[in-house]
């Protein structure tokens, strides 16, 4: 009869080993894809910040996206001398825009360039002289204004629309990270995760708000913060209020960020409602309907929390400056030049029965910088961007399972880029009496809700690959224009 013998001190037996070896592969190879993730990260950081910048080198010129009430706001907001209603653009503002010219057919009203700003009269300007970004927050103004206060004293020799356009580095920085942290969050891999984000970024309407002096640019950055944080305290890896400090902070600096908004909200409120469909079937009809047993279920009581965090967050900041932007004010608002030149007379029912189309296509624009729209390939480009947005979060709605999160998160985005439109043409009319037509980048906000969406489809291979390909296109014909420009 054998006897096994004993183990020595510090030995361990073969099944040991083993188990001990599979477990250091399998450490090993965890290390090995966060390390590949974070490399993949900082590439799409430093691509992005590339983008940007070759942007900004190409076009020279102000954009007649309201880029000269910008230009004013955030020179203005560096020195904590905030824009109200009635304030006219300053001389430095007037100057840049006479030296760099518009690129627009108003150029040639526009003075040439002086040898004295103080020669510029604000009238023979755009808008009769004044400044209408005052119906904006300052903080984004503020941040971009300070950023290009402190390039200045490191690259001496650049004007303010340069070194605060430059700004939307750090805007297009965040909105990758968030971007990421929110496809993670949805389970996509990381090629996935790569190829989504590098085809909003490099989506020329994108690319131009991030470029161009815009609070627009914020959107990517608070769409994908804001949806992120909502999902991450679902599943209670964040307390309620964090979402709700986004929400504040995306409402701060713009306030056609509240897309995102809706999209959270309406998401949170069709999760409580499957939640409590799901109470019903456990509990019965009577139980499941009792407001006690809906705060008591933590999941539900998390989801509540939530909405009313977000929504009071939201509410209190707008309110907020609503009263500051009053005290602000050296005119009353009508008597604008551009705001009684949209007065509407009669509630415009027809334009708001159009208005849906407005924001179906947030990637859409009327405007790109002349190195832009000088290529067909690019547009095109461009145009098969859009497309594959809408059609990827429609097939997220389908392709995911029943009451999941993200086919949720699908419906409510699709709900959103719907009812934007419309809702900004009641809001613009209730709130100034006006009617402006609605672009498509004041749904920007709502596009990250719709990449995580468009994730499912992009798991399959043959979705993954024309959809990297199109997006490396794009960006190689981006850094092509500039050269040639």
């Amino acid at each position: 009869m054998s006897v096994p013998l004993p183990l020595a001190a510090g030995g361990s037996s073969p099944g040991a080993a083993a188990s001990q070896s599979a477990d250091d592969a399998d450490a090993e190879t965890h290390d090995y894809g966060r390390w590949r993730s974070r490399l993949v990260l900082v590439a799409l950081c430093v691509l992005a910040g590339l983008l940007v910048i070759v942007h900004v080198a190409s076009s020279p010129k102000v954009s007649p996206v309201d880029e000269l009430q910008h230009l004013d706001y955030a020179i203005k907001a560096s020195h904590f001398d905030f824009v109200g209603a009635g304030d006219q653009f300053g001389g430095e503002a007037m100057r840049i825009e006479a030296c760099h010219r518009l690129d627009a057919e108003f150029d040639a009203k526009v003075p040439p360039c002086p040898e004295n700003a103080a020669t510029l009269d604000p009238p023979t300007f755009q808008e009769g002289g004044f400044n209408t970004a005052y119906i904006h927050p300052p903080t984004y103004y503020l941040i971009d204004g300070l950023f290009g206060r402190a390039l200045s004293a490191v690259a001496p020799g650049h004007d303010d629309l340069t070194l605060i356009r430059l700004g939307g580095v750090l805007w297009v920085v965040g909105a990758v990270v968030f971007l990421w942290l929110l496809l993670s969050e949805v389970g996509a891999g990381i090629g996935v995760r790569a190829a989504l984000i590098l085809a909003a970024i490099s989506t020329p309407a994108v690319l131009s708000m991030f470029s161009t002096i815009n609070p627009d640019g914020t959107a990517l950055l608070v769409g994908a913060a804001l949806t992120w944080t909502v999902l991450r305290a679902e599943r209670r890896r964040l307390p309620w209020w964090v979402p709700a400090l986004a929400a504040g902070a995306a409402i701060g600096l713009k306030a056609t960020n509240a897309t995102a908004i809706g999209v959270v909200v309406i998401y949170l409120v069709l999760r409580l409602y499957q939640q409590r469909r799901d109470n019903r079937g456990t509990l019965g009809a009577e139980g499941a309907s009792s407001r006690k047993t809906l705060w008591k279920d933590a999941s539900s009581r998390a989801r509540l929390l939530e909405v009313g965090g977000i929504v009071s967050a939201a509410g209190v900041i707008a309110a907020g400056w609503i009263v500051v932007a009053h005290s602000l004010q050296v005119m009353a608002p009508s008597k604008i030049p551009m705001v009684a030149r949209f007065r509407a007379a009669t509630f415009p029912v027809a334009q708001m029965s159009q208005a849906w189309q407005a924001a179906l296509n947030p990637l859409g624009t009327a405007y790109l910088a002349p190195f832009l729209r000088a290529s067909s390939l690019v547009i095109v480009l461009a145009g098969l961007t859009a497309l594959l947005l809408f059609a990827g979060t429609l097939a997220g709605a389908v392709l995911s399972p029943p009451h999941s999160r993200l086919r949720t998160l699908a419906v409510a985005s699709l709900v959103v880029v719907l009812v934007a439109g419309p809702a900004l043409v009641l809001f613009n009319y209730v709130a100034q009496g006006i009617y402006v037509d609605i672009p498509p980048r004041y749904a920007l906000a709502a596009v990250p809700a719709m990449l995580a969406c468009a994730s499912v489809p992009m798991r399959r291979r043959a979705v993954l690959a024309p959809v990297g390909i199109l997006a490396a296109l794009t960006t190689l014909a981006i850094f092509v224009q500039a050269a040639v420009a």
